[in-house]
């Protein structure tokens, strides 16, 4: 799974029209002990909100594909699945597998449950690796935890030094980088990779260091120390959880400018409904949501996709009265008219600002909002 291919799936998804049969989304992560067993307690609980009828054979519909699904051999390096299934006369069925964890949830709905898939995009994006170990150098791309690019991997034959570290042997590993950078330029302009995370030694960052120019030591994003016995997958996961530190500090960042700008009148607004008012009408520059924020719990209509307020209970539209009501996510609704759109959402881990303002927000692109008058 590329980040491409993941924002096709996203806007899919986003677009789909509603049905009058129910959307199952399900999130699995498989490295959780007993996340089969938390599944069949959903899917029993999501089964007593359907009455007998019509909407309850499209509901087991759907959770036959998912279940059928789980039940595959995982592929190689799967931590994480997230899968969507309708039945009725609008059926449709996408699979999702990843190497990262998505967090356990099934929920039926008319539209698919996209906020967890929308979290794990802004959380792992897609940057370069630079991995240099003793005797040999490697270039990847890591997109959503995954290497979908390798383009070096480079060795120094040790068999043809007397011994380890001699003069002969460092000019030949110097060499090996300067080939490898020269490589990594091209790579990083024609795969579109604005981020790159050294991994090596202490030596080895000194070597990189010195050789680096300028227009790509400012793309260094982190350096993370690793060892010549470290496994592949290894090097990959460590530079993902540097990736993911150095984007939390890019999230404190757009908060702080986000409150620079309501201070100031500026171009920003604050709270769930403005966000979505300022996504739908163009404005939106960058949706901000803090990942703790959970919004008044809600019902929404499997007919008239109208909402309510969440009750205990299977219990009919109050619009409509002709289908049930099921949970919802209130931030959704902001959620799938922001990937419409294809304005990005900054996903804030931890910002009591941002709880503060509501949970949600948005700054405005330049030329959309009106600062206050001076006085």
């Amino acid at each position: 799974m590329n980040l491409k291919l993941l924002d096709q799936h996203l806007r899919a998804l986003a677009s789909a029209p509603p049905a009058p049969a129910p959307v199952l989304s399900c999130y699995v992560n498989r490295e959780s002990p007993g996340w089969r067993g938390r599944f069949d307690a959903q899917a029993s609980a999501l089964r007593a909100l359907f009455p007998e009828g019509e909407s309850r054979r499209w509901f087991e519909e759907a959770l036959l594909r998912v279940k059928s699904h789980l039940r595959l051999p995982a592929p190689v390096g799967s931590r994480g699945a997230a899968v969507f299934a309708r039945g009725g006369g609008s059926p449709f069925f996408l699979p999702l597998d990843f190497r990262l964890p998505l967090p356990d949830l099934l929920a039926a709905g008319p539209l698919p449950r996209l906020f967890p898939l929308v979290a794990l995009r802004d959380n792992f994006h897609r940057f370069a690796v630079l991995h240099l170990t003793g005797d040999a150098i490697r270039i990847l791309g890591v997109e959503v935890g995954a290497v979908t690019r390798q383009i070096c991997d480079r060795r120094i034959d040790p068999r043809r030094f007397l011994r380890r570290g001699s003069a002969e042997q460092r000019a030949q590993r110097r060499r090996l980088i300067r080939e490898g950078i020269l490589l990594l330029e091209e790579f990083l302009r024609r795969g579109g990779y604005r981020h790159l995370i050294l991994a090596g030694s202490g030596e080895e960052f000194a070597l990189l260091r010195q050789a680096l120019p300028r227009r790509l030591a400012s793309r260094v994003l982190d350096t993370i120390p690793v060892i010549d016995s470290d496994a592949l997958m290894d090097v990959v996961q460590a530079a993902a959880l540097s990736f993911t530190d150095r984007e939390e500090e890019e999230s404190a960042a757009l908060v702080g400018l986000l409150c620079e700008e309501l201070e100031e009148g500026g171009r920003a607004v604050a709270g769930m409904q403005a966000a979505l008012e300022a996504v739908e009408s163009g404005a939106a520059e960058t949706v901000l949501l803090d990942a703790r924020f959970v919004p008044q719990p809600v019902r929404s209509c499997l007919r008239c996709g109208r909402t309510s307020p969440d009750s205990a209970g299977p219990y009919l539209c109050p619009h409509c009265g002709e289908a049930p009501c099921l949970p919802a996510d209130g931030r959704d609704a902001l959620v799938r008219a922001a990937v419409a759109a294809g304005v990005p959402v900054e996903v804030v881990d931890h910002s009591d600002a941002l709880l503060r303002l509501g949970g949600a927000a948005c700054l405005l692109r330049p030329g959309r909002y009106c600062r206050h008058p001076a006085a």
